[in-house]
């Protein structure tokens, strides 16, 4: 597989076309999504609604070491890695963050050097 990159804007953002996270991304493949990173600052992947946790934490860490979130109760249940981002209730109770443009890229320095 090939990854195709489209920008999304001149100055920000880009998608990652023809790349399947739940299959092994290559490492020329990644290259070429980590420089987008470094060169876009956001990367969009769409349709990988195949893909399991463990797969998402596994290509996730190839950027580096992953972070536990700051409102653990926001998690996915036994991956605090994830935070759950969504405006969906069960019984009444938010399974997550409806307010993810507010949490979803805290500034974790604190956590190191308070």
């Amino acid at each position: 597989m090939t990854v195709t990159i489209r920008p999304l804007s001149a100055s920000f953002g880009a998608e990652a076309v023809g790349v399947s996270l739940a299959k092994p991304v290559s490492r020329s493949d990644f290259d070429a999504i980590y420089a987008t990173f470094l060169a876009h600052c956001l990367i969009v992947f769409c349709d990988q609604s195949d893909l399991t946790v463990e797969q998402h934490l596994s290509f996730g860490g190839r950027f580096g070491r992953l972070e536990t979130n700051l409102k653990a109760e926001k998690t996915l249940e036994g991956h605090p890695e994830i935070l759950v981002l969504t405006n969906v209730k069960k019984d009444g109770v938010e399974i997550g963050t409806p307010l993810g443009g507010q949490f979803w890229h805290m500034v974790l320095i604190a956590k190191y050097f308070p």
